[in-house]
C-alpha cells in the first residue's frame, strides 16, 4: 500500500513540477489528487482518527500561511494549494525537515533564475528558444516555486507515506 502511495505522491509532484516550470502555474488537479490519495491511503492503511486530524491540522496550517504569502505576493495560488496538500501527507513530525529542504531548494532555484535573467549574451536575449525558457528569463514573471516544494516532497517521500502504515 505504501509503495502505491509513494508512486502516486512522486508522480503527482513530478507532473506539478514540470507544469510549473513550463507554465508558471500548478494545476489544481495535482492538489486534488494528493488530497484524495491521502484520504484513501489513510482509511485503507488503518490510520487512526488522531493521525488523520493531526495531518489535517498540518495541511491547514501550511495552507493558511501560504494564503498569507499569496496575499503578500510571495507565493502563487498553486503553491498555496500544493503546499497545503503536501503538508497533509507529511504531518507535523515531518513539517520542519520538509520546510528546510523547500527553503534550500527555493533559494538555489531563485539564484539560478536570477542568474539566468542577468545573463545578457546576445544569443540568450534573442526572441528564440522555447516559450518556458523565455518566461523564465522575463524579470516580470515569477519563479516556479512548485519545483522547490516538489523537491522537498520527493526528498521525504518515505516520511510522506508513513501515515498509511497503520
Amino acid at each position: 500500500m505504501t509503495q502505491a502511495l509513494a508512486g502516486l505522491f512522486a508522480v503527482t509532484l513530478i507532473v506539478a513540477m514540470a507544469w510549473d516550470a513550463a507554465r508558471l502555474e500548478i494545476p489544481d488537479a495535482a492538489s486534488l489528487v494528493l488530497l484524495a490519495g491521502f484520504a484513501v491511503g489513510a482509511v485503507a492503511g488503518g490510520a487512526d482518527w488522531w493521525v488523520m486530524l493531526s495531518h489535517a491540522g498540518a495541511g491547514l496550517t501550511v495552507f493558511a500561511v501560504g494564503a498569507a504569502l499569496f496575499h503578500l505576493g510571495v507565493w502563487g495560488g498553486g503553491d498555496v494549494k500544493l503546499g497545503g496538500a503536501m503538508a497533509l501527507w507529511l504531518g507535523w513530525d515531518n513539517l520542519a525537515p520538509w520546510l528546510l529542504v523547500v527553503a534550500l531548494a527555493g533559494g538555489a532555484l531563485s539564484l539560478a533564475v536570477l542568474a539566468l535573467r542577468r545573463w545578457r549574451l546576445a544569443a540568450a536575449t534573442s526572441v528564440g528558444g522555447p516559450h518556458w525558457l523565455r518566461r523564465l528569463r522575463d524579470p516580470a514573471e515569477g519563479i516556479p516555486y512548485g519545483l522547490a516544494l516538489g523537491i522537498g516532497g520527493l526528498t521525504l517521500i518515505d516520511a510522506a507515506t508513513a501515515f498509511a502504515a497503520g
